[in-house]
């Protein structure tokens, strides 16, 4: 080939054996997008679909048509753009592949253990797995860093209550775990998902016993303020859980998982401002106390239910609201009979009487 016509460095060339660059120009529209989105690779492919919401109807189809993708991280993919797209098809595609995508879930990241040395070369869709004894060190890394923390957007906290290991500095409490989080605000400031998971040792409780978990909680209102784009928050615990009043703007998935969830926490969490809350689940457990002790001698319910719930039927306080679960629920048959009646019955409910 004469010299003056080789293709240069930085010359378009048509055809060729070597795929596109992610970033790179879609030439032919949508037909472009098509062709790429026949590519091997997978950033290609994620980055296309993409672009292809761009396109309108005919984008959002491929986008919907991804779902079926034989790659977890394509389907993946696809549902974080159509969540993010908010119109009737995008929602009705979510609800037809798995109506739990159409909400921020702790699985939406992929859950890998915390290491300094490696951490920086993971994409940004990972929740670390923290060893909360090491935190301070993590937090003083992450200071020498900056502004690499902004990275993180989930964080996975185990915890454990057994005494033992507790008194020998290999677990950590509540209250602490709270005080790391509360001074490492600054160093994360771009956290979007909190999973404090009780992982205490089973070990002399029944297979079959409700909900074994063994850490108390309290105070979380704090944890709130220091993190306001956080986006779900799910907790596991015995109880004790305290929900001081406190408007959150971006909290969407709110998930508490107690062993016995206390009646004077749970109106607590009902008289929250949370705009953008779209997905409640509470675990309430047993040992009922408010209405044993408010309401004893009624002859049925529907009173303590009123009281308790009411806030739910108010739009200024969950506006957004379109899951609502309440599981080991002792009273589901009057809930179902007070609920059947009421303005949030377009919720898509969950009521699950006395799951183990």
């Amino acid at each position: 080939m004469n010299e003056e016509k080789k293709p240069q460095e930085y010359d378009l060339v048509l055809g060729g054996n070597n795929p596109p660059p992610v970033d790179g120009l879609v030439l032919g529209g949508i037909e472009g997008v098509k062709r790429r989105l026949e590519s091997s690779n997978l950033e290609i492919i994620k980055a296309t679909l993409t672009d292809a919401i761009q396109y309108q109807d005919e984008g959002l189809n491929l986008v919907i048509t991804a779902l079926s993708n034989s790659q977890q991280e394509i389907r993946k993919h696809a549902v974080n753009i159509l969540r993010e797209n908010k119109t009737a098809k995008a929602e009705r595609a979510l609800l037809d592949y798995d109506p739990y995508s159409l909400f921020v879930r702790f699985s939406d990241w992929n859950l890998k253990d915390f290491n300094l040395d490696s951490y920086l070369d993971v994409p940004v869709n990972t929740a670390y797995r923290v060893d909360l004894k090491q935190f301070n060190d993590i937090i003083s890394e992450l200071k020498k860093l900056e502004p690499q923390g902004s990275k993180i957007e989930a964080l996975y906290c185990p915890m454990w209550s057994d005494w033992y290991n507790y008194n020998q500095g290999k677990s950590i409490s509540y209250k602490e775990c709270i005080d790391l989080l509360l001074d490492a605000h600054q160093q994360l400031p771009n956290l979007k998902a909190l999973f404090f998971a009780d992982e205490s040792d089973d070990r002399g409780e029944e297979r079959w016993e409700y909900k074994r978990y063994k850490i108390w909680m309290n105070e979380v209102r704090h944890l709130l303020e220091a993190y306001p784009k956080l986006e779900l928050l799910q907790l596991q615990c015995h109880g004790g859980l305290y929900f001081s009043h406190v408007q959150h703007n971006c909290l969407k998935n709110l998930i508490v998982e107690a062993r016995s969830l206390g009646d004077y926490a749970l109106k607590n969490i009902m008289f929250l401002d949370l705009p953008q809350l779209e997905y409640l689940e509470l675990w309430l457990g047993e040992d009922r106390d408010y209405r044993m002790k408010q309401y004893s001698g009624r002859r049925n319910d529907i009173e303590f239910l009123n009281d308790l719930l009411m806030p739910l039927l108010f739009e200024d306080h969950f506006p957004n609201l379109k899951y609502l679960g309440l599981c080991s629920c002792e009273w589901a048959d009057d809930l179902v009979d007070f609920l059947k009646d009421s303005p949030i019955t377009g919720l898509k409910q969950k009521l699950s009487p006395n799951e183990p």
